[in-house]
Formats: C-alpha cells, sequence, structure tokens
C-alpha cells in the first residue's frame, strides 16, 4: 500500500520503508481502517506525506496521524 504513493520509494532504504509499513499498520488496526480501501489510501498519503517533510520519528507519527485521522467513510 505504501509504495503506490511512493513515486521515490525505491530512494527509501530498507528500515525507514519497514517503520512507514509499521506506522500505518499499526494506524490502520487502531482505527479499524481495512487495508486497501480509499481510507487506507488517504492515511498511506498523509504518512509519506509527513514523512517526506521531514517527521522521520516513528512516535511522533504515531502521534501526529491518531490525532488527525477523521477520513470520510467509504
Amino acid at each position: 500500500m505504501l509504495r503506490e504513493h511512493t513515486p521515490s520509494a525505491s530512494a527509501l532504504n530498507p528500515e525507514d520503508l519497514s517503520m512507514l509499513q509499521q506506522v500505518f499498520d499499526r494506524i490502520c488496526d487502531k482505527r479499524g481502517i481495512i487495508k486497501h480501501t480509499g481510507r487506507a489510501s488517504d492515511v498511506a498519503g498523509d504518512l509519506i506525506d509527513l514523512f517526506q517533510h521531514g517527521i522521520r520519528n516513528e512516535v511522533q507519527l504515531l502521534r501526529l496521524l491518531s490525532a488527525n485521522l477523521n477520513y470520510p467513510d467509504e
């Protein structure tokens, strides 16, 4: 799911990609979001945006996305 939102996914190192996947999985699990849906796509996009804007800390990403996850239902 995350690779769909990262045009330069090859530029991410394996550790970054693994961390982003873990954050994505935790946010989806916490919010009851089914993967491969529009809501999950929104989460992935927001996660990648935050990462590309310099937020690289897993805890910060989790906090920001947990606080701001009010995606509309599909």
